[in-house]
């Protein structure tokens, strides 16, 4: 009869739109008062309290803040134009500079939705002028943008490693070879189409120098990953302490380096960061 009630509870109040999160305590709270349970209102608060007190929980806002200035701070702009002078000489070549692009601004944001919108927003229009469809497009960068949440660092795992109890170092490494399998799959994908449809042949190829210039304009952002990477595999720093790493290093590569982001900008990127519920 409890766990009817129970499920009924929770059914009805998603229906009826109430967040999720208040949806889960309202559920465990009112059969407490309806079947007189006796269990004290104190020790659900305490929980409640519990279960975000840890100090690595700050890792998780930490990191959509570090992408959230990435990806305001033209970072997203510089690493397409070094995926195309990597990429842009193939057939598909454009679908495969989005693939490539969110594989390294994945591994600076985290989020798989920073990395659509920060890829996407330029490369959609780019594609759809070279004789894409607007449909592959789209999906092309909703499926590369969940390489985002593969390639470390990822904020879903690390949600699973702190509620899971699972070492945060090992599921990072875990994801590098999927991520860059997925990577290669998806640009076999493009490779295919734009050879088939004769879409996109592919242009020339970069000159070294080209090349060059297009990797030293993206470094500062390119080198995030391996900061953040190296000191938590080289136990320099903990999840939390190179999530922190990564928000000052963020700051200092977009204000002072790219000089693409203002002071004047940071209430509104921080309303953003913790307001939405969707950003990883």
């Amino acid at each position: 009869m409890i766990l009817l009630f129970i499920c009924a509870v929770f059914l009805f109040t998603i229906m009826i739109g109430v967040p999720l999160v208040w949806a889960i305590l309202i559920t465990a709270i009112l059969p407490i008062f309806v079947f007189d349970l006796g269990y004290p209102l104190q020790a659900v608060y305490l929980n409640l309290i519990g279960g975000v007190e840890p100090n690595h929980f700050i890792a998780i806002p930490l990191f959509i803040v570090a992408g959230e200035l990435m990806g305001r701070g033209g970072v997203g702009q510089r690493i397409i134009n070094f995926a195309k002078a990597a990429f842009g000489f193939l057939p598909g070549g454009l679908g495969c500079v989005v693939v490539g692009a969110s594989m390294l601004f994945g591994g600076i944001s985290g989020s798989a939705i920073a990395d659509s919108a920060a890829i996407g927003s330029v490369m959609i229009p780019n594609m759809a002028k070279q004789g894409y469809s607007k449909g592959f497009a789209g999906g092309l960068v909703a499926a590369a943008g969940t390489i985002g949440i593969i390639i470390p660092p990822s904020i879903p795992m690390l949600i699973y490693g702190f509620v899971g109890n699972v070492s945060v170092a090992d599921l990072f490494l875990a994801g590098v070879v999927p991520g860059l399998i997925f990577g290669l799959l998806f640009m076999a994908v493009c490779y295919y189409v734009g050879k088939k449809t004769k879409c996109d042949p592919g242009g020339a190829t970069s000159t070294p120098k080209e090349l060059w210039n297009a990797f030293v304009a993206s470094a500062p952002a390119l080198f995030m990953p391996v900061l953040i990477l190296g000191g938590i595999f080289g136990g320099i720093v903990t999840p939390t302490e190179a999530a922190a790493v990564a928000v000052v290093y963020g700051f200092f590569v977009t204000v002072i380096i790219y000089r693409d982001f203002k002071l004047s900008q940071l209430p509104a990127l921080f309303v953003d960061s913790f307001a939405s519920p969707d950003s990883c």
